[in-house]
This record gives C-alpha cells, structure tokens and sequence, in this order.
C-alpha cells in the first residue's frame, strides 16, 4: 500500500520526522525536541580534551656534499635550505666554469666562450712538416677559413686591424698573430710570430 501524499505536502508528512514532530510540529508519539539552551550545555558536558601528538619523522643521512655537516637534520628542515642551493653551488668561479667548457667540450668551442693560449689551440693537432721550415712549427687542422678565424678569436688578440686576405693583431703578452685565407701552400693559416720559433696552423677545407 502506498500512501500517494506521504511526499506531496513535505512539511505536514508522516514520515518525515524532521525535527521530531512529523505533522506541523505536533507529537504524537511523546518525543519531545531538545531546547537551544539544553543542547549547548549537553554538548558542552560531552566535549573532553583530545591530545594529539605532533608526527615525528626519522632522520634519514642524505648523501649531498654541500650538506654534509646537516644531512641527519629532518627533512621538513633541509627542504626550504635545499630548495635554494644551486646545482652548481661551489663551482661557480670563473676557473671551474673554463674548465669544465675545456673539458666536456674540448676542441669544439674555439670561440668567445673561453680564451685559449697557443700551446692549448695546438694541443690534438697533427703536427706536419715543410721544406725549408725547420725552425717553424706546424700544424694541420680540418675546417677551413671558418675554423681558421674562429682559432684566431679564441687566442683573444686585440689591437685587431686588417689586412690584405686577412687580420693581424697581438696576444695578450705581445705576440704578433695574424689569420690569411692563403698561405704559402695555398691553405688558410693561423700564424703566430714567436721569436725564432713560429707557430702555423694550416686549414684543410
């Protein structure tokens, strides 16, 4: 059997016994609702004090150099100073940063990045020989008038001027250096005029 009202009219439902008092806030079955004043002391009177330890953490060591001294700290501790040290923290002086370009890169970075010293530009170059160049030394390198300039810049000259097929200027203790499309043997060259003992680069395209 269904009772087709029991949800058409809400507040006057015989089923709902919202707050207790199922048809307009009668009783018909002697239950009587909780005045405001009685539940705020009842609630008042059931309320005890609860307490609830703080989470602890175990330290765990950190294998992190730049912390050595705090690794054992907790983490929540470490986090914010981690958070600002950079990856690079203590190798970030001008020495440590040519080195590394010098190692990890090698040959391939002959520009502005670093300047290099002659001995340096030199070092991995197949060294060749000329007739009737015996005071000379020599040097084969690949690339071509590109890598020619390219070795020329990274000695760091300056007084830089021009010249025909080239440039010429001086290394930083006064050596004369010069770069030209055409040498002798009709390579691009790097040359640099030490006393006595002259230092070529010849480039092969």
């Amino acid at each position: 059997m269904v009772d087709e009202f029991a949800e058409k009219f809400e507040d006057a439902s015989p089923y709902a016994y919202v707050l207790n008092n199922p048809i307009k806030f009668t009783d018909p079955d002697g239950r009587d609702t909780l005045h405001l004043q009685e539940v705020v002391v009842t609630s008042k009177a059931s309320v005890t004090p609860m307490y609830l330890p703080p989470p602890t953490f175990s330290p765990r060591p950190l294998n992190i150099p730049a912390v050595g001294a705090i690794s054992a700290v907790s983490p929540w501790v470490l986090a914010p100073v981690l958070v600002f040290i950079p990856a690079n923290w203590g190798q970030t002086g001008e020495k440590e940063l040519e080195d590394k370009l010098k190692v990890h890169l090698g040959k391939l970075i002959r520009d502005h990045l670093t300047k290099l010293t002659v001995d340096e530009l030199v070092d991995g170059l197949e060294k060749i020989k000329i007739k009737n160049q015996k005071d000379n030394d020599f040097y084969k390198s690949p690339g071509g008038k590109v890598q020619a300039d390219k070795d020329f810049d990274s000695l760091g000259p300056t007084d830089v001027k021009p010249i025909p097929g080239g440039r010429t200027g001086k290394l930083p203790d006064g050596t004369p250096i010069n770069v030209r499309d055409r040498s002798t043997d009709g390579r691009p060259t790097v040359e640099v005029q030490r006393p006595g003992n002259k230092v070529k680069i010849r480039y092969d395209e």
